[in-house]
């Protein structure tokens, strides 16, 4: 395979899936993980590489939680995907 880097545009994409998670995980849990987790290593992505970062979740219970949305909603001001976030997750 041979490789080659141009200075175009770039796409970086982060994915956690864990099977049956919205029965497994609250959203207290969910919410320590952006924050002790996800948030730090963005942050670092961020510095790193610069640009805009847009957050996107699924519609999963934990993920619609008031406390969830409104610490997006701090982070990633009109730059989150999700159920009743600024950019709406279609259903």
């Amino acid at each position: 395979m041979y490789g080659h880097v141009q200075d175009f545009l770039k796409v970086n994409v982060w994915c956690g899936i864990v099977h049956g998670a919205e029965n497994m995980i609250m959203a207290n849990i969910y919410l320590d993980m952006l924050h002790l987790f996800l948030f730090p290593q963005i942050a670092g992505i961020e510095q790193e590489k610069g640009g805009e970062i847009l957050f996107q979740q699924d519609g999963a219970a934990p993920h619609f939680r008031h406390e969830v949305q409104s610490s997006l909603n701090i982070r990633f001001p009109n730059l989150w995907i999700g159920r009743s976030g600024p950019i709406m997750w279609s259903t």
